[in-house]
């Protein structure tokens, strides 16, 4: 993949696809704004149709599938998480908040005390949520394997 800057003020990108190599130049606008607070933020124009027109989305990254740089609504791509059923998204949570505190994932171990320089306040809210996400996913997985033995027992019959 080769990228090299253009006159008009876009990219340009060389692009290797599949396994034979094939030149390819496709030119991707370059957007600038200012910050509220100084500076300014520079990001990508999706060439992509969108509609039976370029989709213009200013954003960040653009994904190459195929043989084009398009976002990720041009792509049709969705997050792993949007695929996940709400008692997984829980116990993601839970996971990700214990490893906030320094817990291992997934394991039955005491709440370690409230790490230095933290706020008691802090600490105690990341508890409760962490005790709410797990109280979620307890109880989606319960209600899954109620249909689950009910299922079983309406086969058995």
């Amino acid at each position: 993949m080769l990228f090299a800057a253009d006159a008009a003020g876009g990219l340009l990108a060389g692009v290797v696809g599949g396994g034979e190599w094939e030149d390819m130049a496709e030119i991707i606008p370059i957007g600038h704004t200012r910050c509220r607070f100084g500076g300014g933020r520079t990001y990508l124009v999706c060439p992509g149709p969108g509609d039976g027109t370029n989709c213009g989305r200013r954003v960040t990254k653009l994904q190459l599938l195929g043989r084009y740089f398009l976002c990720r609504h041009c792509n049709a791509l969705a997050y792993a998480s949007q695929y996940e059923q709400p008692w997984q998204r829980a116990l993601r949570r839970a996971n990700k908040l214990k490893q906030r505190l320094g817990i291992d994932v997934g394991s039955a171990e005491p709440f370690p005390d409230k790490p230095k320089g933290m706020w008691v306040r802090t600490y105690a809210c990341l508890l409760d949520e962490i005790l709410r996400a797990e109280i979620l996913a307890n109880e989606a997985q319960t209600n899954r394997f109620k249909r689950l033995s009910a299922q079983l027992e309406n086969d058995l019959e």
